[in-house]
């Protein structure tokens, strides 16, 4: 895995650059370019070459590697952006970050276009038709819950539903496959996957500073979700209101809506409430153990092949490939749009047609990376022929493929 170096250390590496001229190696357009940093600015850095740099585009995202002990076996990565590019000198940014550790022994070029891929992971998934968080998995499980077997979930349920009938006024169980969701409260939690906790002896909602890991609903959180669905400020906060009077009304002192999740769908919530009177109000403790039924809900559900008529074998597919390597690839997911979402050490059959060739080998997804939108999964090849990879690497360095660079393919990413 990439460690990310510190500030300070990433401040004495460039300026190791700068005063001791480390090659940089950098690969595009299937030639290797060798610089030397000669300007060190707050804002940008000025790399030199022996070579044209023609190739090179205004924007363009660069990667470029060295090493301080000037051997390649402690190998320092950074990407940066061009700014303009003068003859035998590039203009660019600062790097953000430096990396070490990499695991990389390959410089990653674009895909080219003759080059095709295709995926195959076997297994099945789940096709619901339901709400979906993003990048969230709430079946998996400690040790303790992956090891139950049916009758110590039934026993498991069995335990946590007579604690709640003694401790609590109410509970409900609801799945949205039978149960539409109606109330403001439903919408909200089959919406956005979040606990709905109103407690009236602390005010209502979960405070701000309870809620670091966003896991319940607060009065914004809530506040938003309405303004999304179509409400004005005015009308958001006359439902706000609302829904605190009516728990006054109805002498409930504690409310609480646990959604309960499998994979990443919302496929229903479990209701829970205490009145004023002999049991005490709901706290952020016994929560947990809510949250712990509702996934153990989810898991029994499964076992009880509840889904099994959505239940689909994976499909081949051609990955989206930011770049590829002698070593393996980098593809990316828009999470909002597939169903299916990878996982480190996950395994692939892989197919790479080159012009008239075709390469089979495995591949595993060694890393992955999330942002708001798209997920970013790194592969390493796996048993690919020896003469497989000297035909893959020729292909997109453009370079013959030499002994020494045999040493590099196990492992290489």
């Amino acid at each position: 895995m990439a460690t990310p170096i510190q500030r300070i250390e990433k401040e004495y590496l460039l300026g190791a650059l700068n005063y001791k001229d480390i090659p940089l190696k950098c690969f595009t357009g299937k030639t290797e370019y060798t610089f030397v940093l000669r300007e060190l600015d707050e804002d940008r850095i000025v790399l030199e070459s022996k070579d044209r740099l023609s190739v090179f585009r205004k924007d363009a995202k660069i990667e470029l590697k060295f090493s301080p002990q000037s051997e390649m076996a402690n190998i320092i990565t950074f990407s940066v952006y061009v700014y303009k590019v003068e003859d035998r000198r590039l203009i660019t940014s600062i790097p953000d970050y430096l990396y070490k550790n990499l695991s990389r022994s390959y410089s990653r070029v674009p895909q080219t276009p003759e080059l095709n891929m295709i995926l195959q992971k076997d297994g099945f998934y789940y096709d619901l038709n339901y709400e979906k968080i993003d990048m969230v998995d709430a079946t998996e499980f400690d040790d303790f819950v992956s090891r139950l077997n049916e009758d110590k979930i039934n026993a498991f349920i069995d335990e946590n539903l007579h604690w709640i009938q003694q401790k609590t006024d109410g509970y409900k169980l609801s799945l949205f496959a039978h149960t539409r969701a109606a109330s403001v409260e439903e919408k909200a939690v089959g919406k956005l996957g979040k606990i709905l906790f109103i407690s009236m002896p602390d005010g209502g909602f979960v405070a701000e500073t309870k809620n670091s890991g966003e896991m319940f609903f607060t009065e914004q959180l809530f506040t938003e979700f309405l303004l999304k669905s179509g409400e004005n400020p005015e009308s958001a906060q006359e439902k706000i209101t609302r829904v605190l009077r009516q728990r006054a009304a109805q002498n409930i002192c504690s409310d609480c809506y646990v959604p309960v999740i499998f994979l990443s769908y919302i496929i229903g919530y479990i209701h829970i409430w205490v009145n004023e009177g002999v049991n005490p109000p709901i706290t952020l403790h016994s929560i947990e153990t809510f949250r712990q039924l509702a996934k153990i809900i989810a898991f029994s559900l499964e076992r009880g092949n509840y889904f099994e008529s959505n239940k689909k074998q994976i499909p081949a597919f051609t990955p989206k490939l930011i770049d590829i390597s002698a070593g393996g690839f980098l593809f990316v997911v828009d999470s909002s749009k597939e169903k299916i979402i990878y996982s480190v050490d996950d395994h692939f059959s892989v197919r790479i047609t080159i012009s008239s060739r075709v390469i089979r080998c495995k591949a595993s997804i060694v890393r992955d990376h999330f942002d708001k939108i798209n997920v970013y999964y790194g592969c390493k090849f796996e048993d690919m022929e020896i003469e497989d990879t000297r035909f893959l690497f020729e292909s997109i360095y453009g370079k013959p493929f030499t002994d020494n660079d045999i040493q590099f393919v196990a492992g290489a990413v």
